[in-house]
C-alpha cells in the first residue's frame, strides 16, 4: 500500500478517508451490495505481473470461460481497486 498513490494517503491518514477502513494492516472498503471488499493497491509482483492481474486471471480460472462482466462482477464482489 506505501507504494500506492491513493492506498499511502488512506494509510497516513485514515480519518480522513471515510469509505475505507484499515484492520491489521490491510484496507478495505464496501462493495455496491454492502459488503466489505479488500483493497488492492496498484504493485507488481516478484516476476513482474501485476497483483490486480494475478486476481483477475483466478477469477477466470474459476468461472471459466465466461462473459468479461462476469468476472468483474465476480472480483468486485470480493475486491476494490
Amino acid at each position: 500500500y506505501a507504494n500506492d498513490p491513493l492506498f499511502s494517503k488512506v494509510l497516513n491518514n485514515p480519518e480522513h478517508h471515510k469509505p475505507f477502513s484499515v484492520e491489521n494492516g490491510l484496507i478495505y472498503t464496501v462493495n455496491q451490495g454492502k459488503e466489505k471488499v479488500l483493497c488492492i493497491p496498484n504493485s507488481k509482483t516478484v516476476k513482474g505481473q501485476s497483483l490486480r492481474g494475478i486476481i483477475a486471471e483466478q477469477a477466470h480460472e474459476v468461472l471459466g470461460h465466461f462473459r468479461g462482466q462476469r468476472t468483474s462482477d465476480y472480483i468486485r464482489r470480493w475486491y476494490w481497486w
